[in-house]
């Protein structure tokens, strides 16, 4: 059994191998004819005098103007292609033309690439409560009076997102995100709000950094109400206040700002 699998091995190798590191005629007839150029792989490599691979690189479209050649390696970046760090050191060590726009052009596509897809950020988010919660409640003359109330909430939010951003060449981002509370106005409070929906990110200039903004519906898990079947004026026998009130979960909407870096 051994040996078969041995020999199976062996037999696909034999024909792997070649397949891997032929070079085509048309595309060495191409290079030859046009030593500088860069030819773009299907796995969207940009491969130049400098990469093993660009004799192995097949030709897309009509073989005397192929569509995956391109004039510079920052020409094939552009158009989605990536070069390897051992391709871009080479360029580097051998002080070719063109390296600093090489290297910046790497570097944008990277950072696009950072602020795409799943990230995080940290930020402020205002909260907007559906029904009022009651902050201060006091018995006067056995009559319930509630003496502050609020409706809106600020707290320091961590919030996770995945951004498109097929927007602005890249530069803008829209996704969905998630979020929990951190830290409230009554100080460290974690996890007692918690929501998610839409964000939109702006993309930092020269980073993978952004600005964002979202909106979206949250649940503030310690809003404190009054009790079931209790109102602001109504009479009561109770002589301690806090029996007056109960502590639930509350939805409203949300308002948040955050930044990614």
């Amino acid at each position: 059994m051994k040996n078969r699998s041995n020999q199976i091995l062996l037999v696909s190798l034999i024909f792997i191998i070649p397949k891997v590191f032929a070079s085509y005629p048309a595309t060495d007839t191409y290079i030859s004819n046009h030593p500088n150029t860069i030819l773009k792989s299907t796995t969207s490599g940009c491969h130049g005098s400098e990469s093993i691979w660009r004799a192995r690189t097949k030709l897309v479209g009509d073989t005397s103007n192929p569509d995956n050649a391109y004039n510079s390696y920052t020409e094939c970046i552009d158009t989605g292609g990536h070069i390897t760090d051992s391709v871009l050191a080479k360029i580097g060590k051998d002080n070719l033309p063109g390296y600093e726009e090489i290297k910046a052009a790497v570097k944008e596509k990277d950072d696009k690439e950072s602020f795409a897809g799943l990230n995080w950020g940290m930020g402020l988010g205002m909260t907007f409560l559906s029904e009022p919660i009651v902050e201060e409640v006091s018995i006067v003359n056995n009559t319930i009076s509630v003496d502050q109330e609020r409706e809106k909430r600020a707290m320091v939010m961590l919030e996770s997102h995945w951004f498109y951003n097929d927007f602005y060449n890249g530069n803008v981002g829209i996704g969905p995100f998630l979020s929990i509370g951190l830290v409230g106005e009554e100080g460290v409070d974690p996890l007692s709000a918690y929501g998610g929906g839409l964000m939109l990110g702006f993309k930092v200039p020269d980073s993978d950094a952004s600005w964002n903004i979202g909106v979206g519906w949250f649940t503030d898990t310690k809003a404190v109400l009054l009790k079931d079947g209790l109102s602001n004026g109504d009479s009561t026998t109770e002589t301690d206040p806090s029996t007056l009130t109960h502590k639930r979960d509350k939805a409203g909407w949300m308002l948040m700002f955050s930044a990614t870096w």
